[in-house]
């Protein structure tokens, strides 16, 4: 088992060991998974490196990057994103298959296309490799990548710990924004439907759902229809 903190994310530019040893780093010995990662973090990141490698101090390690320009920088000059990607990938290559990774706030420090890439690319590693990761995210585009089997809301009641299974990003967003984003909207044709249905859900689901009388069968369809065509439209039901 392998636990990544959000420390992963911090660039050498602002380590003070690292800093203290920065003329210390000399290259090391190659472990031949550099390719796999150089390769890896160019996919998430959309950028062409022309190589990756480590320079090592006693227990520290210095990631090196060459850029297709011959761009050559260290970890003093990376962004704290792809960091924490070089880290991410090295560990993840160093670990035998079947391991379990345990990852804090996964998101950090990538903007939503990388962080679609990063899911993406670690559900191809698990795959292959039978890993199993869990991280926690407040990021509503991991979510949104993840199959409904793979998320779980966790909220704290005084000293109760509620679980939700198969969240979606919507309802859980809205829950930790404080916004009362709903997963469901149900179209029903008057009040007395809307009554009736709000009486057979348990509390649970009227949370997570929102019944709106629409008018005759009609006006419902002419209605799904409308919001069927907006570009960004949550799942609705008749």
């Amino acid at each position: 088992m392998v636990f990544l903190g959000i420390e992963r994310i911090v660039p050498h530019s602002e380590r003070s060991v690292s800093k203290s040893y920065r003329g210390r780093f000399k290259l090391g010995i190659a472990h031949g998974w550099e390719d796999n990662v150089r390769e890896a973090v160019g996919r998430i990141l959309g950028t062409d490196y022309a190589s990756f490698s480590y320079k090592r101090h006693s227990k520290y390690r210095l990631p090196i990057v060459a850029k297709k320009d011959q761009r050559v920088y260290s970890g003093f000059n990376m962004g704290a994103g792809e960091h924490s990607l070089f880290e991410l990938f090295a560990i993840i290559n160093e670990c035998p298959d079947g391991s379990l990774i345990l990852m804090d706030e996964i998101e950090l420090g990538l903007h939503e296309k990388a962080q679609e890439n990063l899911i993406k690319e670690l559900k191809e590693i698990c795959k292959k490799r039978k890993f199993q990761i869990i991280c926690t995210t407040h990021s509503s585009r991991i979510l949104e990548c993840l199959p409904p089997e793979g998320r779980i809301f966790l909220e704290r009641t005084g000293t109760k710990t509620d679980v939700i299974p198969g969240i979606s990003p919507a309802y859980a967003t809205g829950k930790l924004s404080g916004r009362s984003n709903v997963e469901l909207d149900i179209l029903v044709e008057d009040e007395a439907a809307k009554l009736i249905l709000e009486t057979v859900l348990d509390k649970e689901l009227r949370l997570r759902t929102k019944v709106l009388p629409i008018g005759s069968a009609a006006a419902v369809m002419k209605h799904l229809a409308a919001r069927y065509k907006e570009a960004r439209h949550k799942k609705m039901v008749r």
